[in-house]
């Protein structure tokens, strides 16, 4: 069973940081975790080309932005305080250059179980998650990660603030990697009585000169293929899933970030878990870039085990 006692919640105040609050407050009730609101003051001494160096009074402007940081992060802490639940609320204002690993120190000074943040947050970036700084923890933390964009289908009622996860879909290719995303995931379906889609996707190129005949798939020219690689997954989860667990095995053909989206999208799922090793093997399957081009354009939340 997943056991979660700590979460942590990076914000820059902006809407879209914040639209991951109601994720990181429901885990917190649940779970009875502690919540750490955590904002980080980004240090400018370092770069020259910064228009602050110019402020004809640079230390009161500084003395502002921390007295403001200081009691925004505050605010946050105690409206949540003050909410159902009666949840634990630590708030943690800290400074550095980069925001990113502010996030990891604190992550691993509090032994964080799991962070929760959005994507595209004050940066100003039309980039992958808050300019490139969701980005780094995705790869980088050594606890799971649940992202969270804004406008997708999302699985708090915005009502209740209370989860209805339902559907959770959890990528194969029977690496250590998605074996701990599958004890995650399936851990998950069991706590919150949600459907479990194992899904294997077969990057395979079949041969041009099989356009020809209407042959445009590796299905058609070896028609077991499917059943033996469902069977497959069903080998690889026995261990993990119980018997009486609701669990789809399927498998696709094409590339595997384009198909996990297309079929997340097809069976309206509320959570993809997938597993990464991180940077030292960024160009494997469902590692590093795979798992990078999911986040960015699943239509659900994402949550991101790590080793």
């Amino acid at each position: 069973m997943v056991r979660i006692e700590k979460i942590l919640f990076p914000t820059d105040f902006s809407e879209p940081s914040n639209h991951a609050l109601p994720y990181a407050v429901a885990l917190a009730a649940t779970y009875g975790a502690t919540l750490y609101v955590l904002h980080v003051i980004t240090l400018f001494e370092h770069d020259p080309y910064e228009p602050q160096h110019t402020f004809p009074d640079i230390n009161g402007y500084r003395k502002k932005i921390e007295a403001a940081a200081e009691a925004k992060t505050g605010e946050m802490a105690a409206r949540i305080r003050q909410g159902p639940g009666q949840l634990r609320v630590e708030k943690i204002v800290e400074r550095g250059v980069a925001p990113y690993e502010v996030i990891l120190d604190v992550a691993e000074r509090e032994a964080v179980d799991l962070i929760v943040l959005a994507t595209h947050g004050r940066s100003g970036l039309v980039r992958f998650l808050l300019g490139s700084v969701a980005e780094k923890i995705v790869r980088f933390a050594r606890c799971p990660v649940l992202v969270v964009k804004p406008h997708e289908h999302e699985f708090v009622d915005p009502e209740t603030g209370l989860l209805k996860l339902r559907a959770i879909l959890v990528p194969i290719d029977f690496s250590q990697a998605s074996e701990r995303a599958l004890r995650y995931g399936a851990s998950l379906a069991e706590q919150f009585g949600a459907r479990l889609w194992l899904v294997h996707v077969l990057d395979v190129r079949i041969n041009p000169s099989y356009y020809a005949t209407g042959v445009d798939s590796i299905f058609q020219i070896n028609p077991e293929m499917r059943k033996s690689m469902e069977q497959k997954i069903r080998d690889f989860a026995r261990e993990i899933v119980p018997e009486q667990q609701s669990t789809e095995y399927v498998v696709l053909e094409g590339k595997a970030h384009v198909e996990i989206d297309a079929y997340a999208r097809k069976e309206a799922i509320d959570l993809i878990v997938m597993g990464t090793h991180g940077y030292e093997e960024i160009g494997d399957y469902l590692l590093g870039s795979t798992t990078e081009r999911v986040v960015r354009h699943a239509p659900c939340p994402v949550l991101v085990t790590h080793q």
